[in-house]
């Protein structure tokens, strides 16, 4: 089965493009076959198009809380409320949810969904440091117009899946050391951080927790531990755990319980 680990950008380009591991799962073993850089929507687009059968998790919130959702009025299916985002501007977006932050008392300015809080995620409302409101307004209205089928928002017959990953949910499993740097100085620290995740994804320790064997050249494993940025190990780990959600079933191991308005973080700690 093709695999896809997504990890997601709001405002992709040459220097910060859309990052996406390629893969095959092959039984119980994950094969890596290359890392993609996409620098424009575009090849996320095609993607979603693409007519074959494939699983994709996405490091992306693809749900925003039940509380705003209903303190907003807006459509209370995912569906619903995802294509009435779609019919306005990201600005618009932006400024509603930004506005609606402001009147909330101080504290809980920015609603958690119940993943969110159980996976020590932030808020898929917040626009600004981390924007993962922008990359949901970016991401969930593209997926939403596509014959994909949405775990557990919208579930179709559709033999394409997507799926909601959080890579810190790994890593935690492995270090509490900083593994990402952005700008370009190499910090020896960090870097060791990256290639101690990647050891241990390459070791038996992932077989032994997520009964998975990962297989990659050593040139493209060197690759993804020298990135500072750390985007493509992210997007590898997202792949990780979409092949990890297909050991688990048709419904990725997302419990019975999971809001489909809200969405679910694959693996979410209960």
């Amino acid at each position: 089965m093709r695999i896809f680990g997504i990890d997601f950008t709001s405002a992709p380009r040459k220097a910060k493009p859309i990052t996406c591991a390629v893969a095959d799962l092959i039984e119980h073993e994950l094969r890596i076959a290359e890392i993609e850089r996409w620098p424009s929507f575009a090849p996320f687009d095609a993607i979603l198009k693409d007519p074959g059968s494939w699983v994709a998790g996405i490091d992306l919130p693809l749900g925003q809380p039940r509380r705003l959702v209903e303190a907003l009025s807006w459509p209370t299916t995912w569906e619903g409320y995802v294509n009435h985002i779609a019919t306005m501007s990201k600005t618009d977006f932006v400024q509603t949810i930004v506005a609606y932050s402001a009147s909330q008392p101080a504290g809980d300015k920015h609603h958690r969904r119940s993943t969110d809080t159980l996976a020590q995620a932030c808020s898929p409302m917040m626009m600004y440091g981390v924007p993962v409101g922008k990359m949901f307004y970016e991401g969930a209205t593209r997926i939403a117009s596509a014959n994909v089928s949405v775990l557990p928002c919208r579930p179709l017959p559709a033999p394409r899946i997507i799926a909601e990953c959080y890579p810190a949910i790994l890593v935690r499993m492995i270090t509490d050391a900083p593994y990402k740097r952005d700008e370009k100085q190499r910090d020896p620290n960090r870097a060791a951080a990256r290639q101690s995740i990647m050891d241990t994804c390459r070791s038996d320790w992932l077989s032994e927790h997520w009964q998975l064997k990962l297989n990659l050249s050593n040139e493209l494993a060197e690759q993804i531990v020298n990135e500072n940025s750390a985007d493509s190990l992210d997007a590898m780990l997202c792949a990780i755990q979409a092949a990890a959600g297909v050991q688990r079933g048709s419904k990725l191991g997302i419990p019975d319980s999971a809001d489909a308005l809200e969405g679910w973080i694959l693996h979410t700690p209960a």
